[in-house]
């Protein structure tokens, strides 16, 4: 079973190497590459020029059903996950989810909070914003949140 599992490592090996020289434009073959399960073969050194003036652009065909007209999409937007991990600030954690969607992070709060358990949240993004620092709004310094959508701006302030 570990000579199998070896010569089939060597082989994907040898089709990754062989696959990175056809797009780096050459293949180079070196000898002693595996041809055949248990069959290792010398190869001659042997460099082929690929010509990439070749390749044609195909334009994209957008999906829709039979009827022609546009498919619906199959996630609703509204249904994200959003994933906090233990050990990463409160801030830090805003950015990383604005940054997902495009939202700039204004911080004029002077303390932040260690998120202390991970845990999942599903919405969209301002409501899951508003979601989190409503379970924050008990803590001992409470922080306000301004959400402006047209701007994709996030301001989280002192009370």
């Amino acid at each position: 079973m570990k000579k199998i599992m070896s010569i089939n490592l060597k082989q994907l090996f040898s089709f990754s190497l062989i696959s990175f020289c056809v797009i780096s434009g050459t293949i180079d073959a070196q000898a002693g590459m595996l041809t055949t399960p248990g069959n290792v073969k010398e190869i001659k050194r042997l460099s082929i020029p690929v010509d990439s003036g070749k390749l044609k652009t195909v334009p994209l065909v957008k999906a829709g059903n039979s009827e022609g007209k546009p498919a619906s999409p199959v996630i609703n937007p509204a249904d994200h996950r959003w994933l906090a991990y233990k050990g990463e600030s409160l801030q830090s954690l805003i950015v990383r989810w604005a940054g997902y969607v495009g939202y700039q992070v204004v911080w004029d709060a002077p303390y932040d909070y260690p998120i202390k358990a991970s845990f999942e949240l599903t919405g969209n993004f301002p409501g899951v914003i508003k979601q989190l620092f409503d379970e924050f709004g008990d803590a001992e310094r409470p922080m306000k949140i301004d959400i402006y959508n047209q701007q994709k701006l996030i301001h989280v302030g002192s009370l």
